[in-house]
């Protein structure tokens, strides 16, 4: 039997594991259709536009607690061709706890 921190150290090995799966593929697709192109319709770093450039569009992850959002979400932007990479990081990243905080 290994010791203990061998056998931490293995077991956040497989906690790092994933699996992709068509699930991830689609949330890609959605986050495309939500950024520009450019003249030859490569994707650019800038999301699509409307109502006289003052509105943008969005996707929504809907998913039970423990259902792998916040994964999704983070493995599909930080593998993004053009939202990170050579040039940083194209998006913002936040956190909101759970529960969220109430304003006095």
């Amino acid at each position: 039997m290994p010791n203990p921190t061998e056998a931490a150290r293995i077991l956040q090995k497989l906690r790092n594991l994933r699996v992709d799966t068509p699930r991830d593929a689609a949330f890609t697709t959605h986050l495309d259709r939500l950024l520009c192109r450019d003249e030859a319709g490569n994707l650019l770093p800038e999301p699509q536009r409307f109502s006289a450039g003052r509105e943008t569009h969005g996707v929504m992850v809907v998913d039970g607690a423990g259902g792998g959002k916040t994964t999704l979400i983070s493995r599909a932007l930080e593998r993004h061709p053009v939202l990170s990479g050579a040039t940083g990081r194209h998006y913002l990243d936040a956190s909101v706890p759970t529960p969220p905080p109430s304003r006095a």
